[in-house]
């Protein structure tokens, strides 16, 4: 169980990765201010994996026979237009829901807002925190509090 958890906790990883490259498009200004804390929560994500794969079983054990089924499934299209145009929706929703909450709610309707788009997606909400602070709409203190709510929640969904 060790090793899977492992690698599920190096997969979240890319979150981060793609997080910041996706704001630094939108928004340098947020990007300045969120790679620091994501850089430290990357490094202690590769700690805590490092850590659990160091108890995994040694290779060797429990291992399938050479001629056995290995019970993986069958590889799929590494890209794929369904996936890719449901992201784009939600990317589109969290925008457009994200402006409707900070022009009735302010900025705690924006923050809400990234909430709820991080249940789908952590991108989503951050995405749209950032194009809001770009554009002025938000603050780039708002615009990381959504960010941080966007990826609570995503965390929440993985838990």
């Amino acid at each position: 169980v060790r090793a899977p958890l492992a690698a599920a906790l190096l997969a979240s990883l890319a979150t981060f990765v793609q997080l910041l490259i996706v704001i630094g498009v939108v928004d340098t200004e947020v990007l300045q201010r969120l790679w620091p804390p994501v850089a430290a929560g990357s490094v202690v994500l590769v700690g805590i994996a490092t850590f659990v794969y160091r108890g995994a079983s040694q290779p060797g054990e429990n291992t399938p026979s050479a001629g056995g089924d290995t019970g993986t499934a069958p590889a799929s299209r590494p890209f794929a237009l369904r996936p890719a145009l449901i992201l784009a929706a939600v990317l589109t929703l969290a925008l457009l829901v994200g402006r409707w909450g900070a022009d009735v709610l302010g900025a705690n309707g924006t923050v809400l807002a990234a909430f709820a788009a991080g249940l789908a997606d952590a991108h989503a909400g951050s995405v749209a925190a950032a194009s809001l602070a770009a554009n002025g709409a938000i603050s780039v203190d708002t615009a990381l509090l959504a960010v941080a709510a966007a990826l609570g929640s995503n965390l929440i969904v993985k838990t």
